[in-house]
């Protein structure tokens, strides 16, 4: 709501939110059961074994201006339930498996072909500055500090006191950043 909110205000922005994004989407993901996801393979630590991972957002939305271009985001809730640093890809969810799914899909251009995206980032809202200082040190090593603006992180208070599209989201080489910078 809060983003709905912010992109009214800014006045030059269109809010595309979740479903409003399938018609963007390349003909061959409109009609899938489900058109958010994205599957990628991912090699483990030793690069031998490969594994699929399927990468659902909580919620894709872009900002769109009326020049055609769009600012698109891939949106994670996180309740700070999901461990973190989980090693194993198979089997449960853990944060690491979605940093992993996110910055293979962004090498491999998956997005392009999963949602038409021609770029995006990702939002993680999650309960503590704690957690976010967590959630870099893997996707550091995951990342090997590659692509550190492609990961953006804030808690709700950090929203509460600079809004959505004001400095709220820390990368992992910066304090703090807008959204559309």
């Amino acid at each position: 709501i809060a983003i709905e909110e912010a992109s009214r205000a800014h006045g030059a922005l269109l809010l595309l939110d979740h479903h409003a994004l399938i018609p963007y989407f390349p003909q061959s993901k409109r009609g899938a059961r489900d058109p958010f996801h994205c599957r990628v393979e991912v090699r483990d630590s030793n690069g031998k074994a490969a594994i699929t991972i399927g990468v659902v957002p909580d919620r894709l939305f872009s900002f769109a201006y009326a020049n055609g271009t769009r600012h698109n985001f891939a949106l994670e809730l996180d309740r700070g339930t999901m461990d973190i640093k989980a090693r194993q890809l198979a089997g449960k969810s853990s944060f690491r498996r979605k940093l992993l799914g996110y910055f293979h899909a962004w090498r491999q251009k998956r997005h392009t072909e999963a949602w038409g995206f021609q770029s995006f980032r990702v939002l993680t809202i999650t309960p503590s500055d704690k957690r976010i200082d967590s959630m870099i040190a893997a996707q550091r090593e995951i990342t090997r500090d590659a692509a550190s603006g492609l990961f953006l992180y804030a808690t709700p208070e950090r929203l509460a006191a600079h809004g959505p599209l004001g400095p709220a989201w820390i990368t992992s080489a910066e304090n703090a950043t807008r959204l559309l910078e």
